[in-house]
């Protein structure tokens, strides 16, 4: 115990750690966190050499419980989600966190789904893995808990795994009312939530020149973010110029035959809503009506 005591106390006597302001529920048993000049205390003292970006978050309370994260490759999502789970728990033992100031309500208990992982000798693949995971939070998730998943949906289509996802989002909103952090990619998912009292669209901040240079400013900020920029990241990682010159000429004709469908579709329904209003003119022999569906065609 002595030993424990005193690295506590150690790390908490190091500049930017804070004393964190531990805070009572809501009067419907809901919690909240709220963060100013939040770090990962990892990766602030390796991976970005003491250069980390500091963030301020605040999710639940008069704020919306979920926080719909978007946001480029590479951009700090991750990040911010472990390291609001860190300081979440460093507080509720009685640590110093890293942060300006933070006031954390007390969790029950923390779920993640992060990474992709397979389980090949118990016949689990990745995307198993992380709907098992994700099956847990959903079943045991509290007002009280604090859930953060990163790409859920990833191991299968598109259309399944955005359809997962929302319907996930969904039972957090709803059944579990839980404090949560998802990270995702599906823009279409973004669309979906925009509006909801209890969803909040974020993104990691970026300023993009062109396709070919971005710079990431991880600075959490309002709203969705537009585009992935995935292409990005393979040119990061050294794919070949002509590779990725075909694959954003491929991404183009995507989102062309995207919206295109789009287009058809409400088409589709126009077409749909002047034949019911057909029918039901002469039903009803309203020839005045059949004569202003007549003009619209």
């Amino acid at each position: 115990m002595l030993d424990a005591l005193s690295s506590l106390a150690e790390v908490s006597g190091q500049p930017g750690w804070s004393r964190p302001e531990i805070i009572d529920p809501l009067d419907d048993n809901t919690g909240n966190i709220v963060v100013e000049g939040g770090v990962h205390p990892c990766v602030d003292r390796t991976h970005s050499g003491d250069d980390f970006v500091p963030n301020d978050l605040a999710i639940g309370g008069v704020k919306p419980r979920v926080l719909l994260l978007s946001g480029p490759n590479m951009g700090g999502k991750s990040t911010l989600l472990r390291q609001t789970c860190l300081i979440s728990v460093l507080a509720q033992m009685g640590c110093f966190v890293p942060a300006t100031s933070a006031k954390v309500c007390p969790v029950d208990r923390i779920f993640t789904r992060l990474g992709a992982s397979d389980k090949l000798l118990a016949g689990q693949s990745t995307f198993f893995v992380e709907l098992s995971e994700t099956a847990a939070a959903l079943r045991g998730a509290t007002s009280r808990s604090l859930v953060i998943m990163d790409e859920l949906g990833r191991g299968t289509s598109t259309f399944d795994g955005t359809a997962i996802a929302h319907a996930v989002v969904k039972s957090l909103v709803e059944d579990c009312k839980c404090l949560t952090m998802f990270a995702t990619h599906y823009h279409s998912l973004l669309v979906d939530w925009e509006g909801e009292e209890q969803v909040r669209l974020g993104h990691m901040k970026c300023l993009v020149e062109d396709e070919s240079n971005i710079t990431f400013l991880y600075q959490l900020g309002d709203g969705p973010c537009p585009k992935s920029f995935g292409i990005n990241v393979a040119r990061l990682a050294g794919l070949n110029e002509d590779i990725l010159k075909i694959a954003a000429e491929r991404s183009l004709a995507f989102a062309k035959e995207m919206a295109t469908g789009e287009e058809g579709e409400e088409e589709g329904r126009e077409r749909m809503e002047l034949v019911r209003k057909i029918k039901e003119a002469a039903a009803e022999g309203n020839f005045g009506e059949l004569e202003k569906v007549v003009e619209q065609l």
